[in-house]
């Protein structure tokens, strides 16, 4: 059973993928026949609670709420998690990609949001801070900007993203 559906993402063939953020489960549902099951239990997973799809990759990237948040990715082929990155972050809660290939990630214990480079080979830097902790964030392709939503003050921003430097 799952206890907590917190955040969703969905690839290109129909499948919506949901992290279960106070237990160790991603679920896969499909679409076309509507059925789910257990995508993964376990395997390091622990409070998912941003997930993005990153179609580059063919995977999913998984953020938590809990101390120390490894930024992880489940292979959609078998379902093998790996971790990315291991970070000080502390009870995560959004993740996504720009089109650089970046991955923002959410944190409410700071209030910010923090930046990795494509490779995850850097440690992350600040993107943004506020008063009210971001929570599942959204990149904006079109103007090559994150939405920020901010739950507990009950407004958004948009910040406009640096392209990378040729």
């Amino acid at each position: 059973s799952v206890s907590n559906i917190n955040d969703i993402t969905a690839d290109e063939d129909g499948h919506i993928y949901a992290g279960d953020v106070f237990g160790t489960k991603i679920i896969k549902v499909n679409t076309k026949n509507n059925t789910y099951s257990i995508f993964v239990e376990g395997n390091g997973i622990d409070h998912p609670n941003g997930i993005f799809y990153d179609r580059k990759n063919k995977r999913i990237l998984v953020c938590s709420f809990r101390a120390n948040s490894p930024i992880q990715a489940v292979n959609l082929a078998d379902s093998t998690v790996t971790t990315l990155a291991n970070t000080n972050l502390n009870n995560c809660d959004g993740i996504v990609l720009d089109k650089y290939g970046r991955c923002y990630v959410t944190s409410w214990e700071t209030s910010s949001i923090y930046v990795f480079d494509r490779d995850f080979s850097d440690p992350p830097t600040l993107f943004y801070t506020n008063s009210c902790p971001p929570a599942d964030i959204s990149y904006d392709s079109v103007h090559d900007a994150i939405a920020i939503p901010l739950m507990t003050c009950n407004s958004y921003e948009i910040v406009p993203i640096k392209p990378l430097k040729k």
